[in-house]
Protein backbone atom coordinates (compact mmCIF):
# COMPACT_ATOMS: atom_id res chain seq x y z
CA UNK A 1 0.00 0.00 0.00
CA UNK A 2 1.35 3.47 -0.92
CA UNK A 3 1.97 6.40 1.36
CA UNK A 4 -1.20 8.29 2.21
CA UNK A 5 -1.43 12.05 2.13
CA UNK A 6 -1.79 13.82 5.51
CA UNK A 7 -5.54 14.38 5.03
CA UNK A 8 -6.15 10.68 4.39
CA UNK A 9 -4.06 9.74 7.43
CA UNK A 10 -6.00 12.20 9.59
CA UNK A 11 -9.33 10.89 8.30
CA UNK A 12 -8.30 7.30 8.99
CA UNK A 13 -7.32 8.17 12.58
CA UNK A 14 -10.53 10.14 13.21
CA UNK A 15 -12.87 7.54 11.76
CA UNK A 16 -10.89 4.69 13.29
CA UNK A 17 -11.34 6.26 16.73
CA UNK A 18 -15.02 6.81 15.93
CA UNK A 19 -15.49 3.15 14.97
CA UNK A 20 -13.79 1.96 18.16
CA UNK A 21 -15.98 4.25 20.29
CA UNK A 22 -19.02 2.65 18.72
CA UNK A 23 -18.01 -0.66 20.21
CA UNK A 24 -19.76 0.81 23.27
CA UNK A 25 -23.29 -0.51 22.80
CA UNK A 26 -24.95 2.43 24.57
CA UNK A 27 -23.33 4.99 22.33
CA UNK A 28 -24.13 2.91 19.26
CA UNK A 29 -27.80 2.70 20.26
CA UNK A 30 -27.90 6.49 20.69
CA UNK A 31 -26.79 6.87 17.07
CA UNK A 32 -29.30 4.26 15.93
CA UNK A 33 -32.14 6.17 17.63
CA UNK A 34 -31.06 9.34 15.85
CA UNK A 35 -30.98 7.56 12.50
CA UNK A 36 -34.40 6.07 13.13
CA UNK A 37 -35.68 9.64 13.31
CA UNK A 38 -34.06 10.26 9.92
CA UNK A 39 -35.68 7.08 8.65
CA UNK A 40 -39.09 8.40 9.60
CA UNK A 41 -38.76 11.20 7.03
CA UNK A 42 -37.11 9.18 4.23
CA UNK A 43 -39.38 7.69 1.58
CA UNK A 44 -38.16 4.10 2.02
CA UNK A 45 -39.70 0.85 0.86
CA UNK A 46 -38.57 -2.74 0.27
CA UNK A 47 -38.23 -1.86 -3.43
CA UNK A 48 -35.73 0.97 -2.94
CA UNK A 49 -31.94 0.91 -2.94
CA UNK A 50 -29.79 3.18 -0.80
CA UNK A 51 -26.22 4.36 -1.28
CA UNK A 52 -24.92 5.72 2.03
CA UNK A 53 -21.81 7.83 1.40
CA UNK A 54 -19.88 8.24 4.63
CA UNK A 55 -21.69 5.32 6.26
CA UNK A 56 -19.35 5.09 9.24
CA UNK A 57 -20.23 2.09 11.37
CA UNK A 58 -23.52 1.44 9.58
CA UNK A 59 -25.98 3.14 11.92
CA UNK A 60 -28.32 4.10 9.08
CA UNK A 61 -28.16 0.55 7.69
CA UNK A 62 -29.14 -0.77 11.10
CA UNK A 63 -31.97 1.75 11.45
CA UNK A 64 -33.35 0.81 8.01
CA UNK A 65 -32.92 -2.94 8.44
CA UNK A 66 -35.83 -4.79 6.85
CA UNK A 67 -37.30 -1.64 5.30
CA UNK A 68 -35.15 -1.23 2.18
CA UNK A 69 -34.30 -3.60 -0.61
CA UNK A 70 -30.60 -3.00 -1.18
CA UNK A 71 -28.10 -1.09 0.94
CA UNK A 72 -24.52 -0.14 0.09
CA UNK A 73 -22.38 1.90 2.47
CA UNK A 74 -19.17 3.69 1.47
CA UNK A 75 -16.58 5.00 3.91
CA UNK A 76 -12.90 5.94 4.02
CA UNK A 77 -12.23 4.03 7.24
CA UNK A 78 -11.62 0.30 7.08
CA UNK A 79 -12.18 -0.05 10.86
CA UNK A 80 -15.63 1.53 10.59
CA UNK A 81 -16.53 -0.74 7.68
CA UNK A 82 -15.55 -3.82 9.68
CA UNK A 83 -17.82 -2.75 12.53
CA UNK A 84 -20.62 -2.00 10.05
CA UNK A 85 -20.33 -5.39 8.36
CA UNK A 86 -20.42 -7.17 11.72
CA UNK A 87 -23.57 -5.31 12.73
CA UNK A 88 -25.36 -5.50 9.37
CA UNK A 89 -24.28 -8.66 7.57
CA UNK A 90 -26.83 -8.16 4.77
CA UNK A 91 -25.31 -4.83 3.71
CA UNK A 92 -22.56 -4.15 1.24
CA UNK A 93 -19.78 -2.00 2.73
CA UNK A 94 -16.92 -0.60 0.66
Amino acid sequence: MGVQDPWAQSAQRFYGDESRSKQDRRQYETFVRAYRRVRDVLPVSPQCSLLDVGCGCGELAHALRGQIGTYCGLDVCRDALIVAQQRYADGCFV
